[in-house]
């Protein structure tokens, strides 16, 4: 955070990263990088035998679910932010957010204040590196449907307290590693607290 906020350093990994990240925690989702999800009721797994040529049943399936991954969307990098949305002015901004949403936070948090400006120099940054960049709010889904186009801005609705804002660029390689892009000191537009004070925040709908 110290890092972000001193230097605007951001790193962005793949959407590849997250789905197979092994930790069981707010940042893995095993559906990062689908373009198509599809969700069948019942069936049979079954496997050909080597020998006779037949196909022999393994299992009865009651739920299954299908994810047709895209390479491109898989080797996009992300950067992922919380966005709050809220009427002004708000008494205790810990009190605006989940949680669920808190336990997600390390010790210190970046309140970014003009959240359009922040978004701007990403983009410039990306600019800068050749890379083509995308932006947008996640939309969140009921993934237990039959069938279900997703993509890199569409999310599980088990997620949805995660409110997210997620900046994308596409670096045009397939390495897998994380890239990174300097955006410059947020002191200008943000603040850096101690997660555990977001209950003593307020912010004022007045100008100074």
């Amino acid at each position: 955070m110290k890092s972000l906020f001193e230097d605007g350093v951001i790193y962005m990994n793949t959407l590849e990263f997250y789905r197979t990240l092994e930790a069981h925690d707010e940042r893995r989702d095993v559906n990062e990088g689908a373009e198509r999800i599809q969700n069948w009721r019942g069936g049979v797994l079954k496997r050909k035998n080597p020998k006779t040529g037949t196909f022999e049943e393994i299992a009865q399936l009651t739920h299954s679910r299908i994810r047709e991954l895209n390479s491109n969307i898989q080797n996009l990098h992300v950067y992922c932010l919380y966005y709050l949305k809220s009427e002004m002015p708000i008494k205790s901004l810990g009190s605006e957010i989940a949680q669920r949403t808190k336990l997600g936070f390390g010790d210190y948090a970046v309140i970014v204040a003009d959240a359009g400006a922040f978004v701007t120099r990403i983009k410039q940054a990306a600019i800068d590196k050749g890379y083509r960049h995308f932006r947008s709010l996640v939309k969140y889904a009921d993934f237990s449907k039959e069938e279900l186009d997703v993509g890199p801005f569409v999310k599980d609705q088990a997620f949805s307290h995660q409110s997210e804002l997620r900046v994308a660029v596409h670096a045009g390689d397939h390495t897998g590693s994380a890239i990174k892009l300097e955006i410059g000191s947020l002191k200008d537009i943000a603040v850096m607290v101690p997660s555990s004070a977001l209950d003593e925040i307020s912010i004022s709908d007045e100008a100074n």
